[in-house]
This record gives structure tokens, C-alpha cells and sequence, in this order.
């Protein structure tokens, strides 16, 4: 992905502040979407979850061999997702939003969410969400917009969640999508 805004920019000013405002005024419906895609210890974990959850559900009437390919797809989409990610995060190694604001504008701010130990950018739930549905909305056109739906709103969780800046998730997105579309071309 392209260089995120530096710190100290205007623009990289604004997103800290976004999350800032976004991450203090959560309605009770934002804190439970948060929480849902919160996918910490006990869960599948991001990756996981696309193809565990999401995948082998959409997959479940699917003959056998069918299923398995379609698994293994995903689970690599999402992988190379997730290899692509870490290799920016620590290419770039953005401070996550939690430092941004604890240092100017609220010394005091926690996010809703526990901040991951290592940089922000980009978004690993973005890019996995989005390379699992790129993968999964080519198999199953009819559910396209549900699946995409769903990993828009992890990617969102993370903003609002306060430990991901607006960018982080849009990069991510990106990312997830070029990932996906490679795996699928590789597929045939």
C-alpha cells in the first residue's frame, strides 16, 4: 500500500482526532458491532472467522471436494492477506491512534478495544474481511453485497473501536481486495 499521512500532517491530525470523536461517543449498538468483531482470544481470530465461520457456512449444502477448495481458497486469500498486512505494518511502523491522542489531545483516552502490540497500518481485519469476500462473492455472486456488507463493518469496528485510523481500514480494504482478486486468478 501507498505510505500513510505522517504524523503531524493535517490530514494525519484529522484521523487521530476521528478517532478521537468516533471512539469516546459509541452508541450501544457501535459497542456491541465493536465487540462482535472484536475476534480476540477464544475466537477463530480474523483469518479464521472468514473461513470457519462466513465460508464454511455459505458452503454447507456444497458437495465435499467442493467445499474444500473453496476453503482452502479463502483460507490462502486470507493469509496472503495477512502476510501482505505485516509487511506494511512494519515497513511504515505507524503508531496506533491510542498513542496519537494519549500524547496531545486526551492524556487520559482509552479505546474500547485492547490495542494490539504492534503497528496500525494497515488494518489486518480489513484485509482479511476483504480478501475472504473477494474470494467468497466470486463463488456466491447471490450473497456478494452480504459479504461485503460484513467485512465493511469489520474494517469499521476497528475505527470505532479506537485502534485504527479511517486510513488503516481503507488500505486494508484495498489490499484485502488486490490479495482476493490474485488468488482467484491464480485459481482460475
Amino acid at each position: 500500500p501507498p505510505a500513510p499521512p505522517t504524523p503531524g500532517t493535517p490530514q494525519f491530525d484529522a484521523a487521530v482526532q476521528q478517532v478521537l470523536v468516533e471512539g469516546t461517543n459509541l452508541s450501544d449498538r457501535d459497542l456491541r458491532v465493536v465487540r462482535y468483531w472484536d475476534l480476540g482470544p477464544g475466537s477463530s481470530t480474523p483469518p479464521g472467522y472468514w473461513a470457519s465461520d462466513v465460508g464454511a457456512d455459505a458452503l454447507r449444502n456444497a458437495p465435499v471436494a467442493d467445499q474444500a477448495s473453496a476453503l482452502a481458497l479463502v483460507t490462502t486469500a486470507t493469509f496472503d492477506a495477512g502476510v501482505a498486512t505485516w509487511d506494511a505494518k512494519y515497513h511504515y511502523l505507524l503508531v496506533r491512534p491510542v498513542t496519537a491522542i494519549r500524547s496531545g489531545a486526551s492524556p487520559q483516552w482509552l479505546p474500547s478495544l485492547q490495542t494490539p502490540p504492534f503497528p496500525a497500518y494497515t488494518s489486518g481485519h480489513a484485509a482479511f474481511g476483504t480478501a475472504a469476500v473477494t474470494v467468497l462473492a466470486a463463488l456466491f455472486p447471490e450473497r456478494a453485497d452480504e459479504f461485503y456488507d460484513a467485512a465493511a463493518e469489520a474494517g469499521d469496528s476497528r475505527v470505532r473501536g479506537g485502534i485504527h485510523y479511517w486510513f488503516d481500514a481503507l488500505e486494508g480494504t484495498r489490499l484485502g481486495a488486490k490479495v482476493g482478486a490474485a488468488a482467484l486468478a491464480r485459481a482460475g
